[in-house]
């Protein structure tokens, strides 16, 4: 009887574990950025770095952390001097991590076609470091958005398919480097030294906007391909745009292509 107890559990289990999909997802993208708080140029710049990891059910329920990293300069490294010494000043340098979950249902679905729509929450956490030599600013943008996303999904064969996917917060919360960076409020903001308290100053200081005030779109393309029956491989190619105008406007688009490994 214990026997057959534990077989029945390993099964439930395991019955359990095909409706799960886990995700690796590694590539390479070009982000063009353009923030008048720091610049009225814009800064491009080509990442391999760029990692990605997924979970999502047969629930249409998706959780996905992504985060790259970006290195720009307008110029070549130029050298400066300091105390006498001769340096080399570093370049621009972005931190760039998305946290994304949504939530869709299926409104149509026939034999190769499927449509889901559903609703996402789009989180960005940027942090960038702008070098003049012997100076430099540091500066951050975080969101929190929610809003409606849709995804249509073609299957031509029974091991291959391809999904378009595409969305847009209607509403969220954004924080933003103060126009004149290290204000009164931004040090207030950094003086307890503690990295979670001033990431939770960063959050409250931020504004309610609705999408007649911000872009956040994401579209994305993908192809996926059967591998065996709990293994697939794809490739994908996305386009992200951002704008948002307040305290000063803000414009940034990112290009990535990349490859996909999944457990499911």
């Amino acid at each position: 009887m214990k026997k057959l107890q534990l077989l029945t559990l390993l099964l439930c289990f395991q019955a359990q574990a095909q409706k799960n999909r886990i995700e690796l997802e590694l590539g390479a993208s070009l982000l063009g950025r353009q923030d008048l708080i720091f610049s009225p140029f814009v800064h491009q710049s080509f990442s391999p770095i760029h990692v990605g990891l997924h979970w999502e059910n047969q629930n249409y329920q998706r959780l996905g952390l992504r985060a790259n990293l970006h290195s720009s300069a307008l110029l070549s490294r130029f050298r400066y001097l300091e105390e006498d010494h001769s340096k080399v000043a570093a370049q621009h340098f972005f931190t760039l991590v998305e946290l994304d979950y949504s939530k869709g249902w299926s409104i149509l679905s026939k034999d190769k076609f499927s449509l889901v729509a559903g609703a996402t929450s789009q989180n960005h956490f940027q942090m960038m470091n702008y070098q003049y030599g012997r100076i430099g600013s540091f500066g951050y943008y975080l969101q929190l958005g929610v809003g409606p996303y849709l995804q249509a999904q073609l299957r031509p064969t029974s091991k291959t398919r391809f999904e378009i996917r595409a969305s847009q917060p209607a509403f969220a919360w954004i924080s933003r480097s103060p126009y004149l960076v290290n204000d009164d409020e931004f040090i207030e903001n950094i003086s307890s030294h503690s990295s979670l308290r001033t990431l939770g100053a960063f959050i409250v200081d931020g504004d309610f906007v609705s999408a007649l005030d911000f872009k956040d779109v994401k579209s994305e393309l993908k192809w996926v391909r059967s591998l065996g029956k709990h293994l697939e491989g794809g490739l994908s190619y996305r386009f992200d745009y951002l704008h948002v105008e307040n305290p000063r406007p803000l414009k940034s688009y990112q290009n990535g292509l990349f490859f996909h490994i999944a457990v499911k």
